[in-house]
């Protein structure tokens, strides 16, 4: 059976406490087995050698790619419907195990050859990519993809599950409008303070047409609101 391997480099690599942060995320995530999200293998650092995680490999493509690939550069609700409900399912398990993930965007959510999602880096994402791993502005920005990250998450707060619902919500808005929620000019400021143009108007402005149902619309939007509370819980 075929693995992955992610290497860990730069800064987290030279610096013992975010190893072992970053090894204590992985035994959580260890646990975590549900068909749509990447199995965690093991943590390895062996003396003068460089930091890996073992992971589930998984044939296939992403929905990152997929969305680009497609020809105006956004796909129709009914192919993002099926993945939507599985990343629903896997959330939901995750969350009652208490993990987050803290990254959620298109290019974590692997497609395999079967058409099956499964999604990728779960609760390392945030470690992998944050060099000070203490919940602070500065190493928030580098433990997640600013335009599809909670207004919270980007003040440093600690992580909840609802900054994952909104990541959600801004995940399928780029891949129903073709951008995520906000994509040019101060991103941070918009996420905080910038109300979300509704993905009918923003396909307007774009010139593109997609068929979205009013729920669908009704969903990403309720996702999106700046106050945690006024998410879907």
């Amino acid at each position: 059976q075929n693995v992955a391997l992610k290497l860990v480099s730069g800064e987290i690599s030279l610096d013992p406490e975010c190893l072992k942060e970053l090894q204590r995320e992985v035994n959580k995530s260890h646990h975590l087995v549900h068909p749509n999200i990447v199995r965690m293998g093991y943590f390895w650092k062996e003396e003068g050698e460089p930091a890996f995680i073992s992971l589930e490999y998984v044939d296939g493509t992403d929905l990152h790619q997929l969305r680009s690939a497609s020809p105006d550069g956004l796909l129709k609700w009914e192919e993002v419907q099926a993945y939507m409900l599985q990343l629903c399912d896997a959330l939901e398990y995750a969350h009652a195990q208490k993990v987050v993930h803290r990254d959620i965007k298109p290019s974590n959510f692997l497609v395999s050859s079967q058409g099956n999602l499964k999604l990728a880096d779960f609760g390392i994402a945030a470690s992998l990519s944050s060099s000070s791993l203490s919940f602070t502005s500065s190493s928030v920005l580098g433990s997640g993809t600013p335009p599809y990250m909670s207004p919270q998450q980007l003040d440093g707060k600690r992580p909840k599950v609802t900054d994952d619902i909104y990541s959600v919500g801004a995940t399928f808005y780029d891949l129903l409008t073709s951008k995520p929620p906000f994509f040019q000019g101060d991103i941070s400021y918009q996420v905080r303070h910038t109300e979300v143009a509704p993905m009918t108007e923003r396909l307007k402005e774009l010139e593109l047409a997609n068929d979205i149902p009013g729920y669908v619309g009704a969903i990403v939007m309720a996702c999106l609101q700046k106050d945690p509370a006024q998410r879907p819980q």
